[in-house]
């Protein structure tokens, strides 16, 4: 059984390429894999569904600080995410590219970025 006794409630910790960001809101992922759609026919819907693979995301709201360049974020390309939740989960990912440029909240001093490609989910 794990010792989880030092972990902090509600702290999860999000880096890119070793550069870690304060996380402002929710962190989000999908870890890839095989959607189905229906598959309808002339006569309307039947049982019949096709599958198509999705490429794994992750998405995370940011703090904004000076440190940290929005520009850099965007450019992003062949990066190395990783994800810790406070309850032990590791969501990591690479090569994860950001897949479009963040907004700026000046009044939040935030932006959401969104990286895909593969990514792992491992718990402690």
């Amino acid at each position: 059984m794990a010792n989880n006794q030092h972990r902090l409630t509600g702290i999860t910790l999000f880096s890119v390429n070793g550069s870690y960001y304060d996380v402002c809101d929710d962190v989000s992922y999908f870890p890839g894999g095989a959607t189905r759609e229906e598959l309808g026919n002339m006569s309307g819907p039947s049982a019949d569904f096709g599958e198509k693979y999705q490429i794994g995301w992750i998405k995370a709201k940011l703090r904004s600080r000076g440190n940290n360049s929005v520009a850099d974020v965007a450019a992003l390309d062949s990066a190395h995410v990783v994800v810790e939740t406070a309850s032990g989960k590791g969501i990591s990912g690479f090569p994860m590219y950001c897949v479009e440029p963040p907004e700026e909240s000046t009044a939040e001093a935030s932006f959401t970025v969104t990286f895909k490609g593969p990514v792992t989910i491992t718990t402690v």
